[in-house]
Formats: C-alpha cells, structure tokens, sequence
C-alpha cells in the first residue's frame, strides 16, 4: 500500500477530482483515489502530489495481537481492530458493519477523506490503524480454563 500526499496551495475546502482538499498536505492511500482522480489532481497547478510507500499489515492478520510487557505490571496488547463489539459484549466484524458506522469508526481513529471511501477501503483504512489495549488477564484465565487448557 502507498500513501498518497496531495499539496494543495488553494484555499480550504478546494474540489478537484471529487475530492476536497483543505490547503496544506492532504494525505490518502492509494485505495482512496483511482486512477482517474489521480490523472485529473496531477493536471492541477494548484495540487502537488508525493507518493510514499507503507509497511502493509501482513505481518498482523485481520483480528491478531502481539502481547508486548509495558511496565512492572501492566500487559499490553498491539494489534487491528477486526470488529465491534455492543454493550452485550457481541462483536461485529468490520466486513459485516453498515457504511455509516464505518465511517463512523474511521473518524474515531483519526482517519481522514472518509466521505468518498468505499465499504472495502474503509475497512482497510481501519485494519491500518494500530491500536493498543491492556490485555484482560483474568478473562483468559478464565477461557483457558473454560476449554480445560489452563492451569488448574
């Protein structure tokens, strides 16, 4: 995946290629803008475009977590948000979730051009984002020893 940063010396707000531009650096990835979009924002002198090259996530699959020690006692875990969950512990994953709550997890998470996104580049954008979490060490106690692989 890249990441696309487009320069725009107009004013905020400025349209190109169906896209909104505020004045400074735009950033996108290349999931965000076809090709014809990218044709119409390199013909405009009042655009400047720089591609850069992102780590992908294939290192951490969908719905993974690396347990990394942060501190004397506190657990930490890196990972993607594969999903969801509601008040009643239920986790959606993001390839069920509706458009709108796509985009309204993508703004959560700091993620800009959202408004053009399909459901599948929201997703991506998403699963791009590494998130941190203390790690529930009583609840997989619990499950270890649920499923009887726990220490007893």
């Amino acid at each position: 995946m890249s990441k696309i940063i487009v320069k725009n010396i107009a004013h905020d707000g400025y349209r190109r290629a169906g896209l909104s531009f505020k004045k400074g650096d735009n950033e996108f990835t290349d999931t965000q803008i076809s090709e014809a979009q990218m044709a119409h924002i390199k013909k405009d002198p009042r655009l400047s475009v720089s591609v850069e090259a992102v780590a992908s996530q294939t290192d951490n699959p969908q719905g993974t977590v690396d347990a990394v020690v942060v501190g004397a006692d506190v657990k930490m875990v890196d990972g993607v948000i594969a999903g969801v969950a509601d008040a009643d512990g239920k986790v959606t994953e993001l390839k069920f979730m509706k458009v709108d709550l796509l985009k309204a997890l993508a703004k959560d998470l700091g993620i800009t051009g959202t408004a053009t996104m399909t459901k599948a580049q929201l997703s991506e954008a998403i699963l791009a984002v590494p998130v941190q979490a203390p790690a529930d060490t009583d609840a997989r106690a619990e499950t270890d020893n649920d499923t009887g692989t726990g220490a007893e």
